[in-house]
């Protein structure tokens, strides 16, 4: 059983998903949070060196565009461009953008300059070729009706000739009716068209997309799966969405799911495991660096054995701490030595199994020469230590 439970905490907005009464997530909503938005750049400055441009979204805000993430001409100083934020601000680094705009549902994500493909979660092989012609059909039917739209418009029929859409079935799509599929990949694209139309007049620091309110839109697409119990107490969120329920009752969220004790453990360096061993966690500038240590659970005459099942056991709730704390970028594991390779192999095997759930995209690197195990995970919103760190 999942639930998610949305509550104010120390004024800032969290939700928690909970599976089978174990914290999977918890996600910390900031309400200056611009992810998701579309604005009309100016370049300020190129680095042909680590092939990137920053181009200034408003007024002092400079944000670092990848050239791998650019299509259209070569840029200059000085160029309007139009791009989409991807990634919040981490650390000292600034928000990350893209030209290759695109818009999320419950079944499909429709971005620009983009092949069509299926999430590799959907294991039917007849339905993912389905919903890739689906796909497929929808956005050249779009297109289609954009160039009748400016029909005798050569200049416009060739921007719209520019503007290649593709995008990603989602999972949940597998079960759904194509019916919701269709309305809403046709929305999506429609709106992108709209987007980048506005942007051929748009002045500079124009924002041409506001992304629906975060917390609202994560919970609109969890009540519209029906397998996750939507808990909150914010009303905002009911009015948005009347079907879910307000919570009234008098014994608080925070009390009701102990909140502050979760939040307390959840920011610990320490993370502790059912055998005794524990997790010591630590966030540095480069990277995350995970300790496996046994603690006292150590007993009897056959070490390999146990040191197996603890490195198992770690296995598991590093996954589980990689999306609580939600910790993205290097992360650099130190497992307890084993001697065996066979042990090692199973090790690894088991790590890339429980972090295949995550839906950040991880993966498993490498064990090197030292014994270390090297993981990747994407980078999107803050950490939560970054996030509490300003309210200690």
């Amino acid at each position: 059983m999942k639930q998610f439970v949305f509550t104010e905490w120390n004024k800032k907005k969290l939700g928690i998903l909970f599976e089978d009464g174990k914290a999977m997530e918890i996600r910390c909503y900031e309400a200056d949070s611009i992810l998701g938005n579309v604005y009309r750049a100016r370049v300020s400055n190129l680095s042909p060196n680590i092939n990137a441009a920053f181009v200034d979204i408003k007024k002092g805000e400079s944000c670092y565009l990848s050239m791998d993430d650019y299509h259209g001409e070569k840029l200059k100083v000085g160029d309007l461009v139009t791009v989409q934020v991807v990634r919040d601000k981490i650390k000292t680094k600034r928000y990350a953008v893209t030209t290759d705009i695109s818009l999320q549902g419950d079944y499909a994500v429709t971005t620009l300059f983009a092949p069509v493909g299926v999430s590799s979660k959907i294991t039917d092989s007849a339905r993912k070729k389905e919903l890739k012609t689906l796909m497929q059909n929808l956005l050249i039917a779009e297109q289609d009706a954009q160039f009748y739209l400016a029909e005798g418009n050569v200049a416009e029929i060739e921007r719209i000739k520019k503007l290649t859409l593709g995008g990603i079935i989602r999972t949940q799509a597998e079960h759904a009716e194509d019916a919701a599929i269709t309305r809403e990949i046709e929305g999506q694209a429609r709106l992108l068209y709209s987007i980048m139309k506005k942007s051929e007049y748009a002045t500079q620091y124009t924002c041409l997309y506001h992304t629906e309110v975060e917390y609202i839109k994560d919970i609109r697409r969890m009540h519209a799966l029906q397998d996750v119990e939507i808990v909150t107490d914010i009303p905002e969120v009911t009015e948005a969405i009347p079907k879910i329920p307000l919570y009234t009752d008098e014994y608080t969220l925070t009390l009701r799911y102990s909140l502050a004790s979760l939040l307390e453990k959840t920011l610990s360096k320490r993370a502790y495991l059912k055998s005794g061993a524990y997790l010591v966690i630590e966030p540095t500038e480069a990277m995350t660096v995970i300790d496996v240590n046994s603690g006292k659970s150590i007993k009897g005459k056959n070490a390999e054995e146990q040191f197996l099942k603890i490195n198992i056991e770690a296995a598991k709730e590093i996954a589980r701490q990689l999306r609580l704390r939600n910790i993205s970028g290097i992360v650099m594991i130190d497992f307890i030595n084993m001697k065996e390779e066979s042990h090692n192999h199973g090790l690894m095997k088991n790590l890339a199994e429980y972090v295949r759930t995550d839906p950040v995209r991880t993966t498993v690197v490498d064990m090197t020469k030292l014994g270390l195990v090297e993981l990747t995970r994407q980078k999107g919103k803050r950490a939560l230590h970054e996030v509490f760190s300003e309210i200690k």
